[in-house]
This record gives structure tokens, sequence and C-alpha cells, in this order.
């Protein structure tokens, strides 16, 4: 029998064994080293992100631009999973872009938080949020954006286990995609 002998001859042979066991050490010290130097650079790339809207925010005036920054920052705190301190953030763009009266800032603030909350497993939350971004979408005529937030407001509706609400407001946006002709955006739907 083959393996037999292989695993005579191996056994015979410690220096071999010892050849086997010092590489194996070696390629997994060395991985062990790669992902540490990956986390290490993901981690200053997110902090130099991080860096430089807090530079941004410090630079802008108590306008658009600084909701929009603040909303923007909020996204990269709940992709990085800060869900407390995106929260934050969002709060002080919507309490911004509602002292500015800047509805399209006030609306990305609401859907960014339905977001937040989505991620959190707080669907009423997440739903409240949305609804209040798709109550101003439909104000200014952004159809564009209402598309997206039916869309949203169907996925939570799943999670929920109640479909037939998750398929109207997911028909609602696929018409709206079609209204722009929108061919991505109703292929997605196809898929989804």
């Amino acid at each position: 029998n083959i393996s037999c002998l292989t695993q005579s001859m191996i056994m015979s042979r410690p220096d071999f064994i010892h050849a086997i066991y010092r590489k194996s050490v070696f390629y997994l010290c060395g991985f062990m080293v790669c992902m540490f130097l990956s986390d290490q650079a993901s981690f200053a790339q997110e902090q130099q992100e991080k860096d430089s809207l807090q530079a941004i925010l410090e630079k802008t005036g108590l306008d658009s631009n600084r909701v929009n920054t603040l909303n923007g920052f909020g996204k990269f705190l709940s992709d990085k999973g800060n869900y407390k301190e995106a929260l934050n953030q969002l709060s002080q763009s919507k309490a911004l872009a509602e002292r500015i009266n800047y509805k399209k800032g006030l609306a990305g603030s609401y859907c960014r938080m339905g977001m937040v909350y989505e991620n959190e497993k707080k669907p009423a939350l997440a739903l409240d949020k949305y609804f209040r971004a798709k109550a101003i979408f439909e104000e200014t005529g952004d159809k564009k954006n209402l598309e997206k937030i039916f869309n949203y407001i169907g996925v939570v509706y799943v999670e929920k286990g109640e479909y037939s609400i998750a398929l109207e407001h997911c028909l609602k946006s696929l018409r709206l995609k079609e209204q722009l002709n929108d061919r991505e955006g109703i292929a997605r739907s196809m898929i989804t």
C-alpha cells in the first residue's frame, strides 16, 4: 500500500517532519503578519477618511454644504458599524437642514437615519424615518430618490414578514423607474 509506505518513510525521517513543520510555521507567521499589516493599513485609511471629513466640517459654515458633509459623515460611521455616532452626526444634519429649510438635506438625513435603524434591526424606527423622507421627496417632486425610498421601505417590510405591503412599495419603486427610463434600476428590481 502506497500510503502506508509513504507514512513509514515520513515517520522514519524526523528531519523531514521537522522541515515541514518549520515551513508550515513560517507560512502561518507570514500570513498572520500580512493580515496584521492589512488591518493596520485599513485602519489608517479609515482614520484618514474620518479626519478628512472632520476637517471639512471645521471649514464649512452653517449651510447646505455642512448638512451634506454631516450626512456623508453619518454614512461613513454607519458603514463602519458605529451607529451611535452616526445617529449623532445625522441628528446634527437634520437639525441644521430644518433650521436653514434645506429639504433635500433633511430628506437625506431621514433616509440615512432609516438605514442606521434598519442595520440596528429597529424596523419601526427605520420605517418612521423612511416615511418622513418619502413625504419630502413627494413634496419636492424628487422621483429618483422617491423610487429608492420605496425600495428601502419594501425591504423593511420584507424583513418584518409583511410581504404584501413590501410588494406594494417595490412595485411603486418599479413604476417610478419605468417613468424615469432607468433600465439598470428596472433590471435590478426584476432580479431582487
